[in-house]
């Protein structure tokens, strides 16, 4: 085995001495040495004065659609969950609760303006202008359970398709098909 080294004397460890903006850094407060609290408030030393975030700066926040939609001036379909930099201002109250207006452009560029209104009376959203709203409807049936509409009823579709999944029916296109073909070719 080896000796075993023994212990020097350790060296006194020497400490980096902070400087004062990482010491101030460290605790969250800075103040600049050009700054007198009785001359003027920080915010307006830095300049920072007309607010921290884009809805203070610019009345800016980010509105996320509800519901999907289409665009009244191109008619481009917007999705749900479809992100937008959207004005916010009060448009009344209902009782005490305040109606909020969002105004956004189309994402498409066409330069439509959507409107949305918070509806606190039936806890919705009123799409009031440049937005139309897409309204599901759904049918409940107890043998396929709840299935969508769509806008409008589309049972007529519906039995169009009941028909192209029928194999008897296939077996009967299938047979005028080659009826159709024999004959143009003789």
């Amino acid at each position: 085995p080896r000796p075993r080294r023994r212990n020097r004397a350790a060296a006194p460890r020497r400490v980096a001495a902070m400087s004062t903006l990482s010491a101030a850094r460290a605790d969250n407060f800075y103040y600049p040495p050009g700054w007198d609290p009785s001359q003027e408030s920080l915010s307006q030393h830095t300049g920072h004065t007309k607010g921290r975030n884009q809805y203070e700066q610019k009345g800016l926040i980010r509105f996320e659609l509800p519901f999907d939609g289409w665009c009244c001036g191109c008619g481009k379909h917007v999705g749900k969950g479809v992100r937008f930099n959207a004005t916010k201002d009060q448009d009344g109250s209902y009782f005490s609760t305040k109606i909020w207006k969002f105004t956004m452009g189309c994402p498409a560029l066409c330069g439509t303006t959507f409107v949305i209104r918070t509806d606190p009376k039936n806890s919705d959203y009123a799409f009031d202008a440049g937005i139309r709203r897409k309204v599901e409807s759904y049918d409940e049936d107890e043998a396929t359970g709840a299935r969508a509409l769509g806008e409008t009823d589309h049972r007529k579709q519906e039995e169009e398709m009941r028909k192209k999944r029928d194999p008897m029916a296939a077996l009967e296109r299938k047979n005028d098909d080659r009826a159709r073909a024999r004959a143009a070719a003789a």
